[in-house]
C-alpha cells in the first residue's frame, strides 16, 4: 500500500509536468479585509481544553499585513501576539513575527519513545514561565509557486512539576535548569497547484533542514531534515482528493548528556522520593526519554492537530518519522458570500466537509521505522475565507479513542 501511495504521487507529478498546465484560479496575494474577535473554546489533544479570547485582522487597509492576539485560560494560561505577511518587498519578501508567553502549560510524557507505549502510561510535565518567539523570513517568486524561507524559534521554559492523568501532584521539580531551546530552519517550497490557500488541483513539495544546537541542559547537537509532498486530484468542479506523504529524520552531530544522575539533576527530578512504585517508574521514564533525545535527536512528532489527529499532540516521538494520509474534501458550496456579524467579518468562499485516513510510524532506529504503525480516520468541517483563513473542526478516531481538534488552516503543513 505504501509503495502504491508513493508511486501515485510520482506518477501524477510526471503527468502534471509533461502533459498539463495548472493555472492559479484566483490572485495569490490576497487583499480582502477580514477580522475575527471573540472568546472561543479550544480543544487540542495532548495540550488541553479551555477558552481563549482570540482576535485577528487580515489584510489591513488593503495591504497583506495581518495582526493577531490571544489571551488563553483553562489547561493553558497566557497570552500571545503577532504580525503576519509584513511585506518589505511587495509580493516578494515578507516577515512573520510571533511571540507567546505562557504561565502554565502541560506536556504528556509517555513511558517510552516510539510507538509501543500504552495510552494510559504517562505523566504530565507541568511547564512554567514559558516564552516562545518565532521569526520567519520568506522570499516568494512566480506568484508563490517557489518560496525560500528562514525561521528562527526561541523557546525558554522551566519544569514546574509532575502530575498524574488527573492533575494530582506527584513530584515538584527542585532547582531544575531553565531550558533555552533554539532552532534555525532553512527550507523551500514548490507549489504547482491552482491555489495556495485552498488547493484543489496539482502537487506541492516542501523541504526543510532544522538545526538545533546544544543548550546549557546538555541536549544533543543535531539537525532534522523533513520533506512533505501533497497531491491534489480534482473531483468534479469544486472538490478535491488529497494525498500526503511526510518524512522527517534527525541527524546527530554530537550526543548530549546521557548520564542518568546528571540529567535527573538538570531537570530537578528526584524520582526516589515518590513512594508509589508505578508513579516512580513513570518519573524515571521522563528522565530516560530525555536521555534518548540526547542520544538520537528528535524528528517531527506525530499526533495532534496536524498528523494522526486521533492522538494527543506530540504523542509519538522518535529520531525518525514517516507518515502518509489521504483526505477527500467535498466543497458543497463555493460561492463568494460576504458576511459581517458583530465579532466576525470576511467573505466565505467555500464550505467543506472532509473525510480522512492517516497512518504513521516513529522510531529511534531507522531499521524499526514502519514496523509498528498507528492509524487515524474521521471527518471534519471547514469554512474557507477570501482573506486566507481556513476555520477547521476535525473529529478523529483511532485505537486510543476519539479526539476533536478546533484549529485554523489545513492539516499536513510542515509549518
Amino acid at each position: 500500500m505504501k509503495i502504491l501511495f508513493i508511486f501515485s504521487l510520482l506518477s501524477f507529478y510526471l503527468y502534471a509536468e509533461f502533459f498539463s498546465t495548472i493555472e492559479r484560479r484566483r490572485p495569490q496575494f490576497l487583499r480582502e479585509y477580514g477580522y475575527f474577535a471573540a472568546p472561543v473554546p479550544y480543544s487540542i489533544p495532548g495540550i488541553g481544553e479551555g477558552v481563549a479570547l482570540f482576535g485577528m485582522a487580515n489584510n489591513i487597509n488593503q495591504s497583506q499585513t495581518d495582526l493577531l492576539f490571544h489571551v488563553i485560560d483553562g489547561d493553558v494560561g497566557g497570552y500571545g501576539f503577532g504580525v503576519g505577511d509584513l511585506y518589505l518587498v511587495e509580493e516578494h519578501f515578507k516577515l512573520d513575527i510571533f511571540q507567546n508567553n505562557l504561565n502554565k502549560a502541560s506536556i504528556q510524557s509517555y513511558s517510552s519513545r516510539g510507538m509501543s507505549s500504552n495510552e494510559n502510561d504517562y505523566l504530565n510535565i507541568q511547564i512554567k514561565e514559558s516564552q516562545f518567539l518565532a521569526l520567519r523570513a520568506t522570499a516568494s517568486f512566480y506568484e508563490k509557486a517557489l518560496e525560500f524561507y528562514f525561521m528562527n524559534y526561541i523557546n525558554k521554559f522551566s519544569f514546574d512539576s509532575l502530575t498524574d492523568q488527573d492533575g494530582v501532584l506527584i513530584l515538584g521539580a527542585d532547582n531544575g535548569l531553565s531550558y533555552d531551546v533554539r532552532s534555525y530552519i532553512f527550507g523551500f517550497m514548490l507549489d504547482y497547484t491552482d491555489d495556495r490557500v485552498d488547493p484543489r488541483h496539482g502537487i506541492r513539495f516542501d523541504a526543510s533542514a532544522d538545526y538545533a544546537p546544544t543548550d546549557e541542559a546538555g541536549s544533543a547537537d543535531f539537525f532534522v531534515s523533513s520533506y512533505n509532498t501533497t497531491l491534489y486530484i480534482p473531483m468534479g468542479l469544486r472538490s478535491t482528493w488529497a494525498f500526503n506523504y511526510f518524512r522527517s529524520d534527525a541527524h546527530v552531530i554530537h550526543k548530549g548528556t546521557t548520564d542518568y544522575a546528571t540529567v535527573a539533576s538538570d531537570m530537578g527530578l528526584n524520582c526516589s522520593l515518590i513512594p508509589d512504585l508505578t508513579q516512580r517508574n513513570r518519573c524515571e521514564s521522563v528522565i530516560n526519554n530525555a536521555i534518548a533525545a540526547n542520544t538520537h535527536g528528535t524528528a517531527t512528532s506525530l499526533g495532534g492537530r496536524g498528523r494522526l489527529r486521533s492522538y494527543p499532540e506530540g504523542r509519538f516521538k522518535g529520531a525518525h518519522t514517516e507518515f502518509y494520509g489521504t483526505e477527500f474534501r467535498w466543497n458543497f458550496t463555493g460561492e463568494r458570500k460576504p458576511f459581517d456579524i458583530w465579532f466576525m467579518k470576511d467573505i466565505r468562499t467555500a464550505l467543506q466537509t472532509a473525510f480522512f485516513y492517516e497512518r504513521g510510524s516513529v522510531a529511534d532506529s531507522l531499521s524499526d521505522l514502519g514496523s509498528n504503525e498507528h492509524e487515524s480516520y474521521g471527518m471534519g468541517i471547514r469554512m474557507i475565507t477570501a482573506s486566507g483563513l481556513v476555520y477547521r473542526l476535525d473529529i478523529a478516531n483511532g485505537n486510543e479513542g476519539i479526539e476533536s481538534t478546533m484549529f485554523i488552516n489545513y492539516p499536513w503543513e510542515i509549518f
